[in-house]
């Protein structure tokens, strides 16, 4: 069975994040982190925030299928040292917020982070 392409471009409309503090992640060296997101509704738009404290770090966002499917890239890898972006989900499920620090051998990354998921049907 053919998957249907998910790329999305980031939509930075509405992004305000209110009071909300941010997280705080540490990406080892060589390793990758994962921040889960469970969209319920088709439509909902994800929002983040990330700041990196030192450096930079990858970033992108996947769409976790059920079952043995690999994860599908829905907003392409990127390097960044701060990113604010959303998208609108066109599938409801699973995402993967996914930090990428295997491209540094000695540095750690802490990872300030702000996710934001709005139900457009409230």
């Amino acid at each position: 069975m053919e998957k249907k392409s998910l790329k999305c471009k980031r939509d930075e409309n509405d992004m305000s994040f209110g009071n909300e503090e941010f997280k705080v992640i540490r990406v080892s060296p060589g390793a990758k982190a994962d921040v889960d997101v469970d969209v319920e509704k088709v439509g909902t738009r994800l929002s983040w925030h990330i700041r990196v404290e030192d450096k930079d770090i990858g970033l992108n966002v996947l769409k976790k299928w059920e079952g043995n499917e690999e994860s599908q890239e829905v907003v392409e890898y990127s390097r960044i040292e701060e990113d604010v972006g959303s998208f609108i989900c066109e599938k409801k499920g699973g995402y993967i917020l996914r930090l990428d620090n295997t491209f540094s051998r000695f540095k750690a990354k802490m990872v300030h982070y702000k996710i934001k998921v709005d139900n457009p049907f409230k």
